[in-house]
């Protein structure tokens, strides 16, 4: 710092090493203690001052190389959609220089961004929303134009972890004179899975997704413009239920207009434009970084399964044969394994009758409990579930899945005499179908239906399920959807870094509240009920049981090295 030829670095100009330093600089006295550290300083400051600058002006130049960066990305982006007319999102990049049509600046839907304009085409709503002409007329589904534009029809270009522009969204808000605030919330969804194909948006089908948005439109609580453009309002759902599944414990991540600060009213305004099958149970604020999709710990699905599907194969298979169909009278020596004459369409309806009440006074042993019990337990921790997906091998890192537990919960008896089994599975996430295949193995190893392997040595049933955790390729069945349900989803995580922050996401450690009865009551009444009423009309785990006994196409737990016998095997097409 004491050096006479100290380079002084500004911002507007710097001296080079080849130029002599100033008059003040050469006459410095080293003898003078007090000039010498006035210099020091001066010229110690100085360093700092130019070193500083210059740290401003490497983040001006990576700024402006993002910058340029992402103009480069986006020119690329609308040359591809230009090239094969695709427009991901319902959004086109369009060139402002390049637009001809000079009526679009006083569109709402057009928003000037540095050189770049991001303009709505409405015939790119997502093609499973109602705000599709399409969807609207398939389902008969009349959608107002209520007029709510709240002038933000921008990308959402928030990523996994919830990075948004609050602040240009905000001032955007006041330039159009909009006075409700919109922030982020999460939806506590519970909703009965029959009339829908699934949960998340999906072409010309009806979901549970599209409902919900459509009720969030209907409320006015997301605007014209964002309708139909779930990336707009910044939608994430935390499972994707199948067809056919029920729920009691969705949440659902999405920024809405808030007329009200009690949510309660919020709840109540979505509720009055939902189907009776679907239902709100409460709505919490959240942090703006809050992602429903990633934010969740574990969940909890319940699978309910008719106590007869645990009774002793033979005796299942005697009563079937008993009412589908006699021998002839020249096969009444023959195998007894012999499939009935009937196909489970060729059934009448007093004969799908009376093999139900031939199955509804089944009452499960403890024996035969316990036995379901051990076997469910052996899910649990982590194993390749690749053989109880599809499209996935042993080696997709993918199909790797930790199961916390996997218990026998109660035992009840609906309203038309049927025994049912209640189950919890808890993991961290579940691929499709994985559930009901557990389940499906489970039930043939209760009941017997696995008995062993052709190895060297006898092994018992549990062998089997260990055999589907291998690398090799091993069939599966899978039980009926109808028995399944989201009955809980966990947020710890989230729930430690909100506390003393905001509301906490939890609804299972305070039976007492008000949300957490809803939840009880909406599972109890709602999906229990209708899974046991689901039954006694459609009869699916009759027809699962049926099928899987006499018509199924192919030899169940049939590995590519070796194949596993079962007593029913020879039966099979």
């Amino acid at each position: 710092g004491g050096d006479n030829t100290s380079i002084i670095v500004s911002n507007s100009d710097a001296i080079t090493s080849t130029e002599k330093p100033s008059t003040e600089a050469s006459n410095h006295d080293d003898n003078d203690d007090d000039t010498s550290k006035h210099h020091k300083d001066n010229n110690h400051n100085n360093n700092n001052n130019g070193n500083n600058n210059n740290n401003k002006n490497k983040k001006r130049k990576r700024k402006s190389n993002r910058w340029a960066w992402t103009k480069k990305w986006k020119e690329k982006r609308l040359n591809k959609k230009n090239s094969v007319g695709d427009t991901e999102g319902g959004e086109e990049l369009v060139e402002g220089e390049d637009n001809n049509n000079n009526s679009n600046n006083n569109n709402k839907n057009v928003r000037k961004k540095n050189s770049l304009t991001w303009t709505t085409n409405p015939k790119e709503v997502n093609e499973g929303s109602f705000a599709c002409k399409n969807m609207q007329t398939k389902y008969n589904v009349q959608v107002d134009d209520h007029g709510n534009d709240d002038g933000n029809d921008d990308v959402d270009i928030s990523n996994e972890n919830g990075n948004e522009n609050e602040d240009e969204e905000q001032q955007q808000q006041e330039e159009t004179g909009n006075k409700l605030p919109k922030r982020k919330v999460a939806l506590f969804i519970g909703f009965l899975g029959t009339n829908y194909t699934g949960f998340q948006m999906n072409k010309d089908q009806r979901t549970l997704q599209a409902e919900i948005e459509l009720a969030l439109y209907k409320a006015k609580l997301i605007s014209r413009s964002n309708f139909g453009f779930p990336n707009k309002y910044s939608w994430s759902s935390s499972a994707r239920t199948d067809k056919g599944v029920h729920s009691c414990a969705q949440v659902c991540s999405v920024k809405i207009l808030i007329p009200n600060d009690d949510m309660d009213v919020v709840r109540e305004m979505i509720n009055k434009e939902l189907p009776d099958d679907i239902v709100i149970l409460d709505v919490v604020r959240v942090a703006r970084s809050y992602v429903a999709k990633t934010a969740r710990d574990k969940v909890r699905y319940q699978y309910m399964l008719p106590s007869f599907l645990l009774q002793d194969y033979a005796l299942t298979q005697q009563n079937l044969r008993s009412i589908a169909g006699e021998h002839d009278d020249h096969d009444k020596d023959k195998d007894v394994g012999k499939k009935p004459l009937k196909e489970w369409n060729q059934l009448t309806s007093d004969e799908v009758i009376s093999i139900r009440e031939s199955f509804k006074t089944y009452r499960v042993s403890e024996d035969t409990l316990q036995k379901l019990k051990d076997t469910l337990g052996r899910f649990s921790g982590t194993h390749k579930f690749h053989n109880y997906t599809s499209k996935k091998d042993s080696q997709d890192d993918s199909a790797r899945r930790y199961i916390h537990s996997f218990v026998v919960v109660d035992k009840v008896v609906d309203e038309y005499g049927m025994e049912w089994i209640a189950t919890n599975v808890v993991g961290q996430s579940f691929l499709l179908h994985q559930i009901r295949k557990m389940m499906s193995m489970a039930i043939d190893i209760t009941r017997g239906a696995v008995s062993s392997v052709t190895t060297a040595e006898d092994k018992n049933d549990i062998d089997v399920m260990e055999e589907s955790f291998s690398p090799q390729y091993t069939t599966i069945n899978v039980a009926p959807a109808q028995g399944l349900f989201l009955d809980m989803s966990f947020f710890d995580n989230y729930n430690k870094r909100a506390l003393g922050k905001g509301e906490a996401l939890d609804w299972h450690s305070e039976p007492e509240s008000e949300a957490v009865i809803r939840w009880k009551n909406f599972k109890e009444q709602k999906v229990m009920k209708h899974v046991m009423a689901e039954e006694a009309q459609q009869h699916n785990f009759i027809k699962y049981m049926f099928i899987q006994e006499f018509h199924l196409k192919h030899a169940s737990y049939e590995s590519s090295e070796q194949k596993v016998h079962t007593n029913y095997n020879a039966n099979r097409k």
